[in-house]
C-alpha cells in the first residue's frame, strides 16, 4: 500500500476534490452515500492506478463510502476526521482478501488500495465486483417453514407423489435448497475459520466498547453474561484456540452465482473462538432456520428425531454453541434484539439458551 498525494489538494488556488466537510461521526453519516461529493475522488483513483473510470452507483450501504464503477468496487473510508478512524479496517480487509484469495475461497481481487490525501486522508479499496446475487435476494428471511420440514421427516420418500401439490413440492425443493447451501457454506469456512497470525488489535472478549450493545438489557442479564463468558475462559477459550473469523456473515455479504458461494467485506475480521462465527450464522443469516442448521451442523442433527430436551440430546449442545458465541459478538445484543425480540424478557444466560433450544 502506497500513499498518493491529489494533485488539486495542495497547489495553490485550487479546491479540494472533496467539496464536503467531515467533523464527527455524524457528518460522515450524512455524506457518505453522496455519489456527487465522492465522484472526483474516484476519478482520481482510476487516474493514479489506470482504471477506466465509469459513473458511480451505489451499493448496499454500510459504513464506509462504497460504490461500484463499472465492474469494480470502490470503497472509501471514513477518514480520522469523522473521530472512526477505519485506517484499521482497511488494513483488515486487506489482510483477510488475501488470505482468503490463498486459500481458494471466492473473494473479491484487490485491483489497488492506497490514501489519498485530498482535504482529508482516504484511505481506499479497490477489488473486483463479484458475480451473483445477494443471499437476501434468493431467500428473504421469515420464520422457518416448519411445514415443510414436518413433511421431509415423516415421508421423504414419498413427497414427490402425483398427490402431491405444486406448493407442497415448492417448499420441499427450497428446504432441500437451504440444507445444500447450509452445507456448502460450512465446507467453504472450514479452512478460514483456521488459526493464522494475529492481524489487528480486535479483543472479542475483554473490548469494553463491546458492552455497550448490551446495555438495553435488563442488569441481572447483564451481570449473567459476564459471569458467564469469565467462566468460559477460564475452561474452554483458551489461549491458541482462536481462529480467522469473518464476524459478519450477513443476508448482504454472501453471493451466490450457480454452485459458488463469493464472500464479501471483511472489515469485522477477527481472531476469537470458531463459535463467533458460527452464531452469528445460525442467528443473523438463519435467523435460526432449521432448514439452513441442518446443513450448516450436520454433526448435531444426523440421527436426531424429535423427542424431549434431556442434556444428551446433541441440540442441548449446538444450542450452548450459539449461545456462547451470541454472548461475546460484537452484534449479538442488536441480534437477538432486532432478530427476535429479545431483551427486556431476558433476565439470565439461561433464558437465552433456553430460547435458542426451543427453535432448534
Amino acid at each position: 500500500m502506497h500513499t498518493i498525494r491529489s494533485d488539486a489538494s495542495g497547489a495553490a488556488g485550487k479546491k479540494p476534490l472533496f467539496a464536503g466537510e467531515i467533523r464527527g461521526w455524524s457528518s460522515w453519516a450524512r455524506v457518505f452515500q453522496d455519489i456527487k461529493l465522492f465522484r472526483p475522488l474516484v476519478q482520481e483513483i482510476c487516474r493514479l492506478h489506470n482504471l477506466p473510470f465509469q459513473e458511480p452507483e451505489h451499493l448496499t450501504p454500510g459504513t464506509n463510502a462504497v460504490f461500484a464503477v463499472g465492474d469494480m468496487v470502490f470503497k472509501i473510508y471514513a477518514p480520522a476526521e469523522a473521530d472512526f478512524d477505519q485506517s484499521a479496517d482497511c488494513d483488515t480487509e486487506l489482510f483477510a482478501l488475501r488470505r482468503c484469495h490463498s486459500l481458494g475461497v471466492s473473494v473479491p481481487t484487490v485491483i489497488a488500495s492506497g490514501t489519498l490525501q485530498d482535504r482529508y486522508a482516504f484511505r481506499y479499496l479497490v477489488q473486483s465486483r463479484c458475480a451473483g446475487k445477494a443471499f437476501r435476494e434468493i431467500w428473504p428471511m421469515t420464520d422457518p417453514c416448519e411445514t415443510a420440514l414436518s413433511v421431509m421427516e415423516s415421508t421423504p420418500a414419498e413427497f414427490f407423489t402425483v398427490e402431491s401439490t405444486p406448493a407442497e413440492i415448492s417448499a420441499m425443493e427450497s428446504t432441500s435448497a437451504k440444507v445444500d447451501f447450509g452445507r456448502n457454506l460450512r465446507r467453504l469456512l472450514a479452512p478460514v475459520n483456521t488459526p493464522c497470525e494475529t492481524f489487528n488489535s480486535i479483543d472479542v472478549i475483554h473490548d469494553p466498547e463491546r458492552a455497550a450493545r448490551w446495555e438495553a438489557f435488563p442488569a441481572d442479564f447483564r451481570a449473567d453474561r459476564l459471569r458467564t463468558i469469565a467462566a468460559l475462559c477460564e475452561t474452554v477459550w483458551q489461549p491458541g484456540t482462536y481462529v480467522f473469523v469473518h464476524g459478519d456473515l450477513n443476508e448482504d455479504n454472501i453471493l451466490l452465482q450457480g454452485d459458488t458461494i463469493s464472500i464479501l467485506d471483511f472489515g469485522d475480521a477477527c481472531l476469537a473462538p470458531v463459535e463467533y462465527e458460527y452464531a452469528l450464522t445460525a442467528t443473523e443469516l438463519f435467523r435460526l432456520d432449521k432448514a439452513f442448521l441442518r446443513g450448516f451442523f450436520p454433526e448435531y442433527y444426523q440421527g436426531s428425531a424429535p423427542r424431549p430436551m434431556d442434556e444428551s440430546h446433541p441440540l442441548d449442545a449446538l444450542a450452548d454453541l450459539i449461545t456462547r458465541g451470541i454472548l461475546i459478538h460484537d452484534f449479538g445484543g442488536d441480534v437477538l434484539r432486532q432478530r427476535f425480540g429479545l431483551c427486556e424478557n431476558l433476565h439470565s444466560v439461561t433464558d437465552l439458551r433456553t430460547f435458542i433450544r426451543s427453535r432448534l
